[in-house]
């Protein structure tokens, strides 16, 4: 448990450090960059889920 701790609490000072040496231009791309990812994984979800729901509207008939 401490050990956890102690790493949350450097990988949080490390990023903060990091942050504070970026310039505007460089966080706005990495904003931008996660951004795509997230909405990759969101289209990834979504078509697997629509696989998942057309599959049980095959099988499961409406009484």
């Amino acid at each position: 448990m401490l050990l956890r701790l102690a790493y949350l609490a450097a990988t949080s000072v490390l990023s903060i450090l990091r942050l504070l040496t970026m310039s505007e231009h460089e966080k706005d791309a990495e904003i931008l960059a996660l951004r795509h990812q997230l909405l990759e994984a969101a289209r990834r979800n979504q078509t697997a889920s629509a696989r998942y729901s057309i599959s049980l509207s095959t099988v499961v008939v409406p009484g």
